[in-house]
């Protein structure tokens, strides 16, 4: 197994974070417009690439600039933009890191330094959608964001893989005048399902999301789909199986929800079971 190192800038960034750096705004107090707004791109670094978003704004201290990168959100303790360039530090002293970068059309391209080490670094502006004026158009945004900020840079799809997600992706947008809300939902998770990574995947359920969940919980056993939990007032429902969801064979409906899950067999077979 070859080993690789994490690049010192990753750890010397969040090291900033757990310190809690984060000085006074230095002037100028404004920033040119050209260069406000949202960011996001990749930072280049020679085992992965990293990215980055950048928020880069003024409030009544003058320009508020933050940087998140892994998870983390750290502002600027200095700004100096001008034109068409912005320079950005994050810190003070000799660990202090710095972003210098020039617009180009929708396009900040530049460095991160700290210290000796250099990465490039390229972001493009984040879209700003208007409201949309019907569950058409939304959708209509949803798959561009897709389609423009996501897949231009997960790197878990193959060339080929990403086609297929983009022909999947154009086939639901020609067809969400007749599609159900809960269609179309399926159909995004089985696009980004295509990169076949466990790790790359359209969260279905989770409290927040529009799915309406049962008040149960099911597990594949060797005899089939049973019920393994329960609220308090379908309790008498434990332990049974369950054969048929609307009809269908349970085994049957796993195979049809199965494509909006990336991974092995038994990875999909505990993701069905919320589905």
């Amino acid at each position: 197994m070859r080993m690789t190192t994490v690049p010192a800038i990753l750890p010397a960034i969040l090291a900033l974070v757990a310190t809690g750096v984060a000085g006074a705004q230095a002037p100028p107090r404004t920033v040119p417009p050209l260069l406000t707004g949202a960011w996001e791109g990749l930072m280049q670094a020679p085992q992965w690439p990293s990215f980055l978003t950048l928020t880069i704004g003024a409030d009544s201290a003058g320009p508020a600039v933050t940087l998140e990168m892994l998870g983390q959100r750290m502002r600027a303790s200095g700004v100096d933009a001008s034109g068409d360039r912005a320079v950005v530090r994050i810190g003070d002293g000799p660990g202090a890191v710095h972003l210098r970068l020039q617009r180009r059309d929708d396009q900040l391209d530049g460095w991160l330094r700290q210290g000796t080490d250099s990465f490039p670094v390229e972001l493009a502006r984040v879209p700003v959608y208007s409201r949309p004026a019907s569950r058409v158009e939304a959708w209509e945004q949803d798959i561009a964001a897709i389609r423009t900020r996501f897949l231009a840079y997960d790197r878990s799809f193959s060339p080929a893989e990403r086609s297929s997600a983009v022909a999947l992706l154009d086939s639901t947008q020609r067809e969400l005048p007749t599609l159900h809300d809960n269609q179309v939902i399926a159909t995004l998770a089985t696009a980004i399902a295509l990169a076949r990574n466990a790790h790359t995947r359209l969260y279905l359920v989770r409290n927040a999301t529009e799915l309406r969940r049962l008040p149960v919980r099911l597990w594949w056993f060797s005899d089939g789909l049973r019920i393994v939990r329960a609220s308090p007032e379908h309790g008498a429902l434990l332990g049974c199986r369950v054969d048929e969801i609307d009809g269908i064979v349970a085994r049957q409906a796993r195979d049809l929800v199965a494509p909006a899950f990336a991974g092995n067999p038994q990875w999909t077979d505990y993701k069905t079971v919320y589905s």
